[in-house]
């Protein structure tokens, strides 16, 4: 919905897209490192997620609540710098606050009643959404099996293809 949303903004305002193999264009490349470092983060955490069946707490887990929805707002965040522009920003963003918001409430009041006993100290000690980064991040309890059961694959894709999407738009003769 937010990529359609998106699409639709740059259409009835007839924006392109920069472009994205040009090194020297600081904000296509800032698009890109957000994205990349976005679907990373999506990436570790959905390999280290074990839904519903335990309370992840390790991985990107220990560092803030909601390192999907972190990813997810990095990598929407990407996009709009390749478009370089304040109100696709805004399109985009503002409703993606809200979104969160709500979804990320719903969610904790889902994990206080399912995990009762972990959920409150949990909560207490990790940021929900700007993550706390005491000394170096660890890697362990990622696994690939779990990366797939939670279907990542799906946001990388999806990537590729919009990326695709934008650079035929940027070289299509206006």
């Amino acid at each position: 919905m937010t990529l359609l949303l998106f699409g639709v903004n740059l259409f009835v305002r007839g924006l392109r897209p920069r472009d994205l193999l040009d090194w020297q264009d600081w904000p296509a490349m800032l698009g890109i490192f957000l994205v990349l470092f976005g679907l990373a983060i999506r990436s570790w955490a959905a390999g280290t997620l074990h839904k519903i069946k335990a309370l992840t707490t390790s991985g990107p887990y220990q560092h803030m609540r909601n390192p999907l929805y972190f990813g997810s707002f990095l990598m929407m965040g990407g996009f709009c710098a390749i478009m370089w522009d304040a109100v696709t920003l805004a399109v985009l963003m503002l409703p993606m606050l809200g979104v969160y918001y709500l979804a990320i409430r719903r969610e904790e009041k889902l994990m206080a009643a399912i995990f009762p006993d972990a959920w409150p100290e949990y909560a207490a000690r990790t940021p929900r959404f700007i993550p706390y980064i005491p000394g170096i991040p660890r890697f362990t309890g990622w696994s690939l099996d779990q990366w797939q059961k939670n279907r990542e694959y799906q946001a990388v894709l999806g990537s590729v293809l919009f990326y695709g999407f934008l650079m035929v738009w940027h070289y299509w003769p206006k």
